[in-house]
């Protein structure tokens, strides 16, 4: 018979970093949050507001190797072909 025995799992005091911006124009708000993670960043893009008179939103997530928020210029942006196209349109906003 299997059974599952529980880990205790070593308590890092690691201080993991975040960077988040957003912004909102004419009732639709963007936001991009950066999380540092054990083996690179995970990078959250998240928009909401009323468009056509109806509510929407969209919440998508990526892995990246480098933080894409550092240093915050469109032209400056590196990740995979879709994060980058995304981040680039969030900062042109």
């Amino acid at each position: 018979m299997n059974s599952i025995k529980g880990i205790d799992m070593m308590d890092s005091n690691k201080d993991y970093k975040k960077w988040s911006k957003s912004t909102e124009k004419d009732g639709w708000c963007k936001k991009i949050e950066v999380k540092e993670i054990e083996n690179g960043y995970l990078v959250c893009l998240e928009e909401y507001g009323e468009k056509d008179g109806e509510y929407k939103e969209s919440y998508k997530k990526y892995y990246s190797q480098t933080n894409p928020l550092d240093g915050m210029k469109p032209d400056e942006v590196s990740g995979t072909n879709e994060l980058e196209s995304a981040i680039k349109n969030f900062l042109d906003y």
